[in-house]
């Protein structure tokens, strides 16, 4: 595969009720749901939502590093804090686009 193309390919297995295993090949499985805020929704396991969030800040930290030793700057430490908003629109519930 060339520089210019990266693909990444993940499966979903329906367990039971609202819970399901994400499996990515290599990878540990991660348990998801639907969540809580949801009919059916189910507390304390990981959801799609948190899952978006959380690629938005892991991206963040992992372009930090990059530019970071491309640049040869010696940092100490790094936090993000991802927060996503779900709103209700018209046809169901989207992310709003930052402003």
């Amino acid at each position: 595969m060339s520089d210019e193309s990266h693909r990444y390919e993940v499966r979903v297995d329906w367990d039971h009720d609202r819970i399901g295993d994400l499996i990515i090949e290599g990878k540990p499985t991660i348990q998801i749901a639907t969540p809580p805020e949801f009919e059916g929704g189910v507390p304390g396991i990981i959801s799609p939502e948190d899952l978006f969030v959380a690629a938005a800040a892991t991206c963040m930290m992992t372009t930090f590093v990059t530019f970071s030793k491309k640049m040869r700057f010696d940092f100490k430490g790094f936090t993000c804090k991802g927060v996503g908003t779900l709103e209700r629109v018209k046809k169901g519930f989207q992310f709003p686009y930052p402003a």
